[in-house]
């Protein structure tokens, strides 16, 4: 009995050897614009606008049998927020708004998984962790003229949490341009969920487009 047992646990372990053997590794570069709209307080959700950023970086993937993948990032990512304060003189006489513009820049990491449909044309769907640490942050500020000294942009990175927590998800399509070289594009949310400081102590909240390009080290097989 425990020679079949022990028969039965190589064959599995052979099997497990084999599979891992036969995954595909992917290396990808990737990069687009995204739509930053913090969320966290009242005072944030009716004050903000929406500020423009963008997302760069690399990707490792690596491809389990069947539809399934696993793959890690790191890519460099402009977060941020634009909101207005009133300004007042000291008896409470108000001089208008000020519209500070915050730039936030983070090293973002994150771990996702990936279900994919479809043989040479694939729809995938990635959900995941993603950590966030802040490298640098800085506010423009826009003021009425009578604000003279008011600087133009201050830094800011002191005023704010270097970790950052939350969740990715995304939606998008991988077209093959030759047998190993893939074209992606997808529609991503990284939706933080930590307060990372700054006005009100909003969470940070983007939308990204995203473009890339990767490369198979072994071609798929058809499903």
């Amino acid at each position: 009995m425990k020679r079949l047992l022990f028969i039965w646990g190589l064959v599995q372990l052979l099997q497990f050897n084999s599979v891992g053997q036969s995954g595909k590794y992917e290396v990808g570069l990737k990069g687009g614009t995204s739509l930053a709209l913090n969320w966290g307080s009242s005072y944030i959700n009716s004050n903000q606008k929406p500020t423009l950023g963008y997302a760069a970086g690399v990707g490792f993937r690596y491809h389990l049998p069947k539809r399934f993948s696993i793959g890690a990032e790191i890519t460099f990512e402009r977060k941020g927020y634009s909101v207005h304060v009133a300004s007042s003189e000291i008896d409470g006489n108000t001089f208008g708004e000020i519209e500070v513009r915050y730039r936030m820049h983070y090293l973002v990491v994150p771990i996702l998984a990936r279900f994919s449909i479809g043989k040479k044309v694939r729809a995938f769907l990635n959900v995941g962790p993603c950590f966030g640490f802040l490298t640098h942050a800085t506010a423009d500020w826009k003021a009425p003229s009578q604000f003279v000294y008011f600087p133009n942009t201050t830094n800011e990175t002191n005023d704010f949490k270097r970790l950052d927590i939350g969740v990715t998800t995304g939606l998008g399509l991988i077209v093959p341009l030759k047998a190993r070289v893939l074209l992606s594009l997808e529609v991503r949310n990284n939706l933080g969920l930590l307060d990372v400081g700054g006005i009100e102590a909003p969470k940070t909240n983007s939308t990204l487009l995203e473009l890339g390009i990767s490369y198979l080290f072994c071609k798929r097989k058809e499903e």
